[in-house]
C-alpha cells in the first residue's frame, strides 16, 4: 500500500491544470507506438493525456550476464552467469521545452522532447537463467517493483529512427540510487 501511495503523490506533482492557451493547441501526438531495440527489448505505447503530458506504457524482455572469477590457485575460465526476464512499466511524462523548439525551427514529431518522468515497474524473476556454481557470492535478482524519478529527452529522427535517454533516481527492493533508461528503437507512423 505504501508504494502504491508514493507513485500516485509523485505522479500527482506532474499533473497541472490546463489553461486557455494550452487547451487550444495540444503540442503531444496522440498516440505512439514504439519498439525498442536496446534492453529492456519492448514496445512502447505514448498517450496524450493533456498538451504538454503523455501516459507512457511499456512491455519488453531484458536481461542481466556477468562472470564470476573462479579459485585463484586455478586457471580455469570464470563461471558466466545470465538471466532473461520480463518487464512492465507505466509513467507520466511532462514536456517542458515543446515552444522553445518550436521556435527554434525544431521539430516535436512523435513527442520529440525534454521531459520529466516518474515510472512504476515491475520486473519478473529470470525465466531463463544460468546461476553461478557459487551463488551466495553475487546477487543477481533484479526482480520486483520499482520506481524511478528522471529528467530525460527522445527524438524521433527523419525514418522515424528513436532515441530516448533518461537520467535519475531510483528506488527498489535491491537498491536505491542512480538510475538510468536508455533506448534505441524506431517509431511507427501515423495512420
Amino acid at each position: 500500500m505504501k508504494p502504491l501511495l508514493v507513485i500516485c503523490l509523485l505522479l500527482s506533482g506532474l499533473c497541472q491544470a490546463q489553461d486557455v492557451q494550452d487547451s487550444v493547441f495540444n503540442y503531444t501526438s496522440k498516440r505512439v507506438w514504439r519498439v525498442s531495440f536496446t534492453t529492456p527489448l519492448g514496445v512502447t505505447n505514448e498517450l496524450r493525456l493533456g498538451p504538454k503530458t503523455t501516459l507512457v506504457t511499456t512491455a519488453g524482455l531484458g536481461g542481466y550476464a556477468g562472470a564470476q572469477a573462479t579459485a585463484p590457485a586455478t586457471n580455469a575460465a570464470p563461471d558466466w552467469y545470465y538471466g532473461i526476464n520480463a518487464n512492465v512499466s507505466v509513467g507520466s511524462r511532462y514536456f517542458y521545452n515543446f515552444e522553445r523548439r518550436l521556435e527554434g525551427g525544431k521539430s516535436i514529431r512523435y513527442n520529440s522532447g525534454n521531459y520529466l518522468t516518474v515510472v512504476a515497474s515491475y520486473t519478473t524473476p529470470a525465466f531463463i537463467r544460468k546461476d553461478p556454481t557459487r551463488p551466495t557470492d553475487i546477487n543477481t535478482s533484479i526482480d520486483g517493483p520499482s520506481v524511478r524519478a528522471l529528467w530525460g529527452f527522445q527524438r524521433t529522427y527523419r525514418q522515424n529512427f528513436y532515441l530516448n535517454l533518461g537520467l535519475g533516481l531510483g528506488v527498489s527492493r535491491q537498491y536505491t540510487g542512480f538510475a538510468g533508461d536508455f533506448a534505441l528503437g524506431y517509431t511507427f507512423p501515423d495512420r
